[in-house]
């Protein structure tokens, strides 16, 4: 049996006609994948910043498990994750005093849905996630539907932090590989076969050597890109100053 996992890119922002399509897993007939990828850790390219904002407010324990995962994952394919826990209201004092500073090109904005939250962001019940390119090429935003992904993990018989943790890096493998990211074995397969699921809980389902590569070059793009707004900034300017950019709080996309 296979799951069908589709993830389309298109431009756009949340809640705007432009928004991307995510992850989903009808079942349709088929054979089982074939994988023979090595999750063995390359050396990291440079660290990619990952911040979560939990709007479904997921428990501790499990939100840890499930960054677990997804780190596991994108480390085997040479990218350092570090992570953030942002607040995502006025009300919620715990984050990291680092969420207040700008995102730049080598920081990921992840959100984590609750049900009310996902029905008002898409009317597609099968929809896991999400991720959203910028003009220039890096794209910073990613989301996930927390309990369609659990309703699906139950119905797989995988646990949460599983499902979850794969999805969100085949997102976040979205948003470093481009649009058309697709391959025939791995995470970021657009259908999965029992073999996959299998992998996935053995922890065996993972990216291609190539997929590697290009990912860890996009990080270095990033880090680069970073390094020289940095400089530019620090350069003497005259003229108007310009506007901040509008991904610079997460808080204001709708």
């Amino acid at each position: 049996m296979e799951y069908k996992l589709l993830c389309l890119m298109l431009a756009g922002s949340l809640g705007l006609e432009g928004q991307a399509a995510g992850i989903r897993i009808p079942v349709a007939q088929g054979q089982d994948s074939r994988s023979n990828l090595k999750l063995s850790p390359t050396a990291p390219a440079g660290q990619l910043t990952i911040r979560i904002y939990d709007y479904a407010e997921l428990h501790p324990k499990q939100l840890a498990r499930t960054r677990q995962v997804a780190s596991r994952l994108l480390a085997a394919a040479g990218i350092d994750v570090r992570w953030e826990q942002c607040r995502t209201s006025d009300k919620d004092q715990n984050q990291d005093a680092s969420c207040t500073q700008r995102a730049g090109a080598n920081v990921i904005q992840l959100r984590i849905h609750p049900s009310k939250m996902s029905k008002k962001l898409t009317s597609r019940s099968v929809e896991f996630g999400y991720s959203i390119p910028l003009e220039d090429g890096f794209g910073i935003i990613a989301g996930v539907y927390l309990e369609r992904t659990s309703r699906t993990a139950k119905s797989l018989g995988l646990g949460l932090h599983v499902m979850l943790g794969h999805t969100i890096a085949h997102e976040i493998g979205h948003l470093l590989l481009g649009t058309n990211s697709h391959a025939k074995t791995g995470v970021m397969r657009p259908t999965w076969g029992d073999r996959d699921v299998r992998l996935a809980n053995t922890g065996r389902l993972g990216f291609t050597e190539a997929q590697a590569r290009q990912m860890q070059d996009q990080v270095a793009r990033r880090i680069t890109s970073v390094k020289n707004r940095a400089r530019t900034r620090s350069e003497p300017t005259t003229g108007l100053a310009q506007s901040p950019s509008q991904t610079d709080n997460p808080l204001d996309i709708k």
